[in-house]
């Protein structure tokens, strides 16, 4: 008699075993991950990645005529202060964000997330849960901006306009210290 009781004990185990899997998936936060959300911020609403930890693009003067887009200009020095946002498999974003604007692109063989056509990147200064410290930083040959959510670049009164024909002048980036050497500026050091 107790061998018909050892199939059905096994079976209800089982049942409840799988039950618990099925609630433990529907409240399993991992399961409502997105790869890049809305925060707010003291710049107003900005893109952050899913743990809330903000994302930038880098506005070069490829506009300007050097040729230069950003995943070229941020090369492997620049990488350090400015990693590359990774993307992992299909991207997804947030109720609040358009999902058509999201994708990701194979750069040197890193996938990189990008949002309205432009590649993202972290600065490595920021920390979720503070005011974001790269917005607006010139550095690496480009301006670094925090984006709102349509995928606009904050950058009100930050910088001047990429198209401007004085940022093709070699002096504009140039420390005071820089000299020129067969023509082209080399950084000195200031001080």
């Amino acid at each position: 008699m107790t061998r018909p009781l050892l199939p059905l004990a096994f079976a209800a185990a089982t049942s409840a075993l799988a039950l618990a899997g099925a609630a433990q998936a529907q409240t399993d936060p991992s399961a409502d991950l997105v790869d890049l959300m809305v925060i707010d911020s003291d710049y107003g609403p900005i893109i952050a990645d899913g743990d809330g930890r903000p994302v930038y693009t880098f506005e070069t003067n490829e506009r300007a005529g050097d040729g230069q887009q950003p995943l070229e200009s941020c090369n492997e020095v620049c990488q350090v202060d400015w990693p590359l946002v990774p993307a992992h498999g299909d991207p997804s974003v947030s109720e609040d964000l358009d999902p058509a604007l999201v994708a990701s692109l194979d750069w040197q063989g890193t996938e990189v997330l990008v949002y309205d056509s432009q590649p993202l990147f972290y600065f490595e200064l920021d920390a979720v849960g503070e005011s974001p410290k790269g917005q607006g930083n010139h550095s690496y040959g480009g301006w670094w901006y925090l984006l709102d959510p349509t995928g606009a670049q904050i950058d009100a009164g930050i910088a001047p306009d990429p198209g401007d024909p004085a940022l093709n002048d070699p002096l504009i980036d140039a420390p005071e210290s820089a000299t020129p050497v067969d023509g082209e500026f080399e950084r000195g050091t200031d001080g």
